[in-house]
């Protein structure tokens, strides 16, 4: 029972959601490691351009062509999520990497509130009476002000809204596209409007660099493919839930490699996000599995 338990857990939706919150994590710490040396339109381009083979190679194995059928909404998912990697590297690159997850990691309160617009799933009403607590949460980590770190953090929060976007259009492609083409027009766009702005600003690397880089793409590219699986086996309201380890590892990480110290207030903040979040999802997944049981019934 328990071996059949482990093998339903590993093709669950749940499952590879999580893998693409660790993966995600652990390409901000390649990516900021490298920002000693790399600059932003650097850490973009690497960050884009390496999967690319990686795909290609696998696509041909597969005997899979790479640029899908519903091309309108793959050339939304590229474009937008090329724009919105760059909020993101920016942020990543200026912040702490602990309060960088937290501030995306509220992507799930924005997929409640777009659902019903960009994929037809129902939010609940209950969903509104978080926001107070959600913008508390913000004003600790961000604590507005006129300072350069206001920028970073919006760049963040930018980036929490993109990727609820892209995660409900990718919901609509689920059915039409592999996770593999999906991913494939992301990167490409990536690359296409990186490429000029990374020659022009280019810096010498060294190799440390140069690995650090290179592995951001290759963890970008497995984080990528396993967040499109996610969302193809189970509904982005439900994988909200599981949106929240992200600032753990994000802390972790940022305390033991990065020597990071989060002060009480932002800590205070992320876990009132935190809570707001994991309540949200719990009851939007739990009311959503109610209505499938009345509409089959």
């Amino acid at each position: 029972m328990r071996v059949q338990r482990g093998v339903y857990f590993i093709h669950s939706g749940i499952f590879w959601k999580i893998i693409s919150v660790f993966l995600f994590v652990i390409t901000s710490t390649c990516i900021k490691l490298a920002s000693d040396e790399a600059n932003h339109f650097q850490a973009v381009f690497f960050r884009s351009i390496i999967p690319i083979p990686i795909l290609y190679a696998i696509a041909k194995h597969q005997g899979l062509s790479l640029w899908g059928t519903k091309r309108k909404l793959l050339f939304l998912r590229g474009l937008y999520g090329a724009i919105q990697l760059q909020f993101f590297i920016f942020a990543v690159m200026n912040l702490p990497l602990g309060d960088v997850m937290v501030l995306v990691s509220t992507s799930p309160l924005f997929v409640a509130f777009l659902s019903p617009w960009i994929a037809q799933e129902k939010s609940h009403s209950f969903v509104f009476w978080m926001i107070p607590f959600f913008l508390l949460g913000l004003s600790l980590i961000i604590k507005p002000s006129l300072s350069f770190n206001l920028i970073p953090s919006l760049s963040a929060l930018s980036t929490a809204i993109g990727v609820a976007i892209i995660s409900l259009v990718i919901r609509k492609l689920r059915q039409s596209d592999n996770p593999l083409t999906i991913v494939f027009y992301f990167v490409f766009f990536s690359t296409l409007f990186t490429l000029p702005t990374a020659l022009y600003y280019w810096n010498p690397l060294s190799t440390r660099v140069w690995i650090y880089l290179c592995l951001s793409g290759i963890s970008a590219l497995f984080a990528q493919i396993s967040m499109t699986y996610a969302l193809r086996l189970e509904k982005a309201s439900t994988l909200a839930l599981f949106s929240y380890t992200s600032p753990v590892f994000g802390y972790f990480f940022g305390i033991t490699i990065f020597k990071d110290r989060p002060d009480v207030w932002a800590l205070l903040g992320a876990s009132i996000i935190i809570a707001c979040g994991v309540f949200t999802a719990k009851v939007n997944a739990r009311k959503s599995k109610s209505s499938n049981i009345n509409q089959k019934a």
